[in-house]
């Protein structure tokens, strides 16, 4: 195994954590998730509408 010095990262994992915690604390981060879930939602409810109306126009 090789050490923390030479692949440049801590064996505990609490710098990510950190790297983390600051990146979804930021406005960009915050936007992207509201852009996502503005897009995901109405998707979602178009494919499942159209999932089931589709068998009863098409019988």
């Amino acid at each position: 195994m090789e050490s923390p010095a030479k692949t440049g990262h801590s064996p505990s994992g609490h710098d990510k954590e950190n790297k983390y915690r600051q990146l979804i604390e930021t406005e960009e981060f915050k936007y992207l998730l509201q852009k996502k879930k503005a897009f995901i939602v109405p998707v979602t409810v178009f494919f499942l509408a159209f999932y089931f109306v589709m068998p009863i126009l098409a019988a």
